[in-house]
């Protein structure tokens, strides 16, 4: 019974699928999606904002004063966990 059941077995076909850019403008405009509104709303702002560049030195700057809070904060942790090294 179950062999009959494998042969007669007819798979359904499946409509083809479309890419992102095979969807047309009007068929987007028209669902109602948050997610799609917010999308486009951060799009638009985000088009609007003019690049402004970091000067080389702020860059370094700012690696090196992050770098030196971090080792900072991993001696001070060390030091109050393992105690005094050189004591």
């Amino acid at each position: 019974m179950l062999g009959k059941l494998r042969e007669d077995y007819q798979p359904i076909p499946l409509p083809p699928r479309r890419s992102h850019a095979a969807v047309d403008a009007s068929e987007v405009d028209a669902v109602p999606s948050p997610a799609l509104r917010l999308q486009q709303q951060i799009a638009r702002s985000v088009a609007t904002i003019p690049e402004e560049k970091w000067s080389p030195r702020a860059s370094v700057a700012l690696i090196v004063s992050v770098s030196l809070a971090l080792w900072l904060a991993i001696v001070v942790v060390s030091v109050e966990l393992i105690g005094p090294v050189f004591a």
